[in-house]
């Protein structure tokens, strides 16, 4: 991951969403802004993923069969060589106070699905992987502690 930082190859950024057209867009985006991408249809297979090769960045939904998002963060984090892994939430779900709750100190951030444009998305995501810049208006921050 650091030389990736670093500039020695894209930055590898993995898609998991169960809607695949959502994953195809974010990975042509993503592809076009350089970064390597890899995706998951589900909770389950992105620890698959994980567990084969470590992304700079993770970009999550969180309404999922099999595995969703929730369950996803709970795993990942359980990890102490993934919780460093910056995770982007990025769904279409009205978030409550309870899922508040579950995501605070899981994800980095939380952005509603059609909030921004997708070009705004990929800025965004690039900045949180190069110095962790604030969030943008419109996002939620969920810092890890």
């Amino acid at each position: 991951m650091a030389q990736q930082l670093a500039g020695d190859g894209p930055i590898r950024v993995l898609v998991v969403d169960d809607d695949a057209d959502t994953r195809e867009r974010l990975q042509a985006l993503l592809r076009r802004e350089g970064w390597s991408v890899a995706t998951a249809e589900n909770g389950a297979v992105a620890l698959e993923e994980v567990a084969r090769e470590t992304p700079c960045l993770i970009l999550l939904d969180l309404m999922m069969p099999e595995m969703d998002g929730f369950t996803f963060l709970r795993e990942l984090r359980a990890r102490a060589e993934w919780c460093a892994i910056p995770v982007v939430v990025l769904t279409a779900k009205d978030i409550t106070a309870e899922d508040r709750r579950h995501l605070d100190g899981r994800a980095d951030r939380v952005i509603q699905k059609g909030s921004m444009s997708l070009r705004d998305l990929a800025g965004e995501l690039r900045r949180l992987v190069a110095d962790g810049e604030p969030a943008a208006e419109g996002e939620t921050s969920h810092g890890r502690r």
